[in-house]
């Protein structure tokens, strides 16, 4: 194969594959809160989105951490919600591929309270 062929080729996978990686993306919110049980008195619920403005992780799932347990991951304009126990807890959240490091943050939730997270770049 020729070289400028071979280049050719080569940039047409790049861009597909940059495509598909800013395309992904998580549910809708209102498709996302349909999906949820009701919250139990003796539990707390946070819920953590990721923005538009995290494009440069757009690929990578954001891995969220709960006094260092890991909970699950949150998708590029995702939502991710989870039930816990009340009190005080540290909240971490991590890019998962290193690139961009982690944020901690403590938290405090009370007996059925709902609290939202905005996961976004610094």
């Amino acid at each position: 194969m020729p070289k400028h062929n071979m280049k050719i080729l080569i940039v047409v996978g790049l861009c597909c594959a940059v495509i598909g990686c800013a395309t992904a993306n998580g549910p809708k919110y209102a498709d996302f809160k349909n999906q949820l049980t009701k919250l139990d008195n003796y539990k707390s619920r946070i819920t953590l989105y990721r923005t538009k403005k995290d494009s440069l992780s757009s690929g990578l799932s954001a891995t969220i951490f709960l006094d260092n347990k890991k909970l699950g991951k949150c998708d590029y304009i995702g939502f991710c919600s989870f039930d816990i126990s009340p009190g005080f807890h540290v909240l971490k959240v991590d890019d998962s591929g290193g690139a961009f490091g982690y944020c901690e943050a403590d938290i405090e939730v009370s007996g059925n309270e709902e609290a939202y997270y905005k996961i976004t770049p610094r």
